[in-house]
């Protein structure tokens, strides 16, 4: 069962577990909205599990920026799936990590050290710099900051559900915008 977690302002923040909206509850760090009728939390209670919960104070947005993690499928999709070289696009299978400066010259393996490569532009620029290579970055690597904030993000996971709420008091909750469907 799913909990729909509302801030202070009663706008929707999070979907969690029931079993953490309840421990918000019992710490008194929130109040239940409503509840699935049908669910008891177990036999010796008589508190049903919550489906709407929000919460008595307000959460500041975090202050540090978010970056996406360093994985092999982010700097590709960060380099849009082109070479950083010639600009020729390359399938994730295909992708080349390819170190600016190359590892044997002490360059680290992070954000602002690899860039998709194509085949034969890493085989041409070896362990070489760019420079030396007689080849250009398209673009200077750096770590990409996550370009959605927590409420968008909520959006797009309510929008995901389709209308299709496991609890029919979350549509007095839930208020986009924006249109959820596509007019065709």
């Amino acid at each position: 069962m799913r909990t729909l977690v509302l801030n202070q302002a009663y706008m929707p923040i999070d979907i969690q577990d029931w079993k953490k909206a309840v421990k918000k509850v019992f710490k008194e760090k929130a109040e239940i909205l409503d509840a699935y009728t049908d669910k008891k939390l177990s036999d010796w209670s008589a508190l049903n599990a919550p489906a709407v919960i929000r919460l008595l104070h307000f959460l500041n947005p975090p202050k540090k920026t978010r970056f996406e993690p360093f994985t092999r499928k982010n700097v590709w999709l960060r380099d849009k799936g082109l070479c950083q070289y010639c600009g020729k696009f390359v399938p994730l299978k295909d992708m080349h990590w390819e170190h600016v400066i190359p590892k044997k010259r002490g360059g680290k393996t992070n954000w602002q050290n690899i860039a998709c490569a194509c085949l034969k532009c890493n085989q041409k620029k070896a362990d070489r710099t760019p420079e030396e290579a007689g080849m250009k970055l398209l673009r200077t690597p750096k770590a990409p900051v996550r370009k959605l904030s927590k409420e968008k993000e909520m959006v797009l996971r309510l929008k995901s559900l389709k209308n299709n709420f496991p609890h029919e008091s979350w549509k007095t909750y839930v208020y986009f915008n924006i249109p959820l469907e596509e007019d065709n």
